[in-house]
């Protein structure tokens, strides 16, 4: 008979435990949804890492929402959510330069234009530039 009553012990700690990973999972889950669908927390979590290389001036602010809105989307921010969470806040923030310093140059020699034309046609399934 103890050892039914150890055994017992045991699959009832067992059964809380995995209740609990699943509730963390699930209010993870949801939390990751939220951070990557609310544009409002896209555009903010671009932002703290345009900020940290110092390249965001109040005049660039609608410049960062066009940014991750039309450039890099929900994908792009998840996908940088993802690396940071992986490798490290650095390599994210690197990534995040050099998306964001590209996108600057695009603007400036007038190329960002061609680009949205190409990145819609490709939206629309269709070749032709």
């Amino acid at each position: 008979m103890p050892i039914n009553y150890f055994v017992e012990k045991v699959y009832v700690f067992l059964w809380f435990w995995f209740v609990i990973l699943s509730i963390v999972t699930i209010l993870s889950t949801l939390q990751w949804a939220f951070n990557t669908l609310v544009p409002v927390r896209r555009i903010a979590y671009i932002k703290q890492y345009i900020r940290a290389i110092r390249q965001l001036s109040n005049t660039e602010e609608r410049d960062c929402t066009r940014f991750v809105n039309y450039n890099l989307g929900p994908d792009g921010v998840l996908i940088l959510q993802v690396v940071s969470r992986v490798s490290s806040d650095l390599i994210a923030l690197d990534v995040t330069a050099t998306l964001w310093s590209n996108y600057r140059h695009a603007k400036i020699t007038g190329t960002e234009e061609d680009i949205n034309r190409f990145l819609e046609n490709v939206n629309r399934g269709t070749n032709a530039v």
